[in-house]
């Protein structure tokens, strides 16, 4: 009867965990990993199966592919634990995302918070490619605050004898 219950109680928890992880990231790096970033109304939710497709109207456009029109139709996973995505209807808000085979697709690991200054965007342009370095072109184009010269270190810093020691000592073994 015990073992039935801590049984209970873990299937409980489990059923309560969430799958979806994000590396954190500033709205430059989601910018510069992101095939579009627009501003949006958000018109109509259609509930589909582990889907939701939302009907949009592009506000303002920061990022799209060359010689493509955005579809005002985004689709997301339907669960959080898969990184969807629940907007609310009447509702303008700011996405990033993918641009596949003609559609549009969000997951909540490029959200960019509400209240960030979108004229940043205009002009901006990524120098390096999102999958290579997403952070170089950001530091580059002074988003992150330079490192004070105090604490760039260029050399390193020499190795005490008692690790080389136990290196040689442990080798020996």
């Amino acid at each position: 009867m015990f073992s039935l219950r801590i049984l209970i109680v873990l299937l409980l928890l489990l059923g309560t965990a969430d799958a979806c992880s994000c590396m954190q990231s500033i709205p430059e790096q989601i910018y510069c990993r992101s095939q579009f970033v627009s501003t949006v109304s958000v018109k109509q939710v259609i509930v589909k199966p582990f889907r939701l497709v939302y009907n949009v109207e592009h506000l303002q456009i920061f990022k799209q592919p060359a010689n493509s029109t955005l579809p005002t139709k985004i689709s997301t996973p339907s669960q959080s634990a898969t990184c969807g995505v629940r907007l609310t209807v009447g509702k303008d808000v700011l996405l990033a995302g993918d641009f596949e085979r003609g559609r549009l697709s969000i997951s909540s690991c490029a959200m960019i918070d509400a209240e960030f200054d979108t004229s940043k965007f205009k002009g901006f342009t990524c120098k390096s490619s999102p999958a290579v370095d997403p952070l170089s072109n950001i530091a580059a184009a002074n988003w992150l605050p330079p490192i004070p010269s105090d604490r760039v270190q260029t050399k390193s810093p020499p190795i005490p004898n008692s690790r080389i020691q136990t290196k040689t000592a442990i080798r020996r073994c």
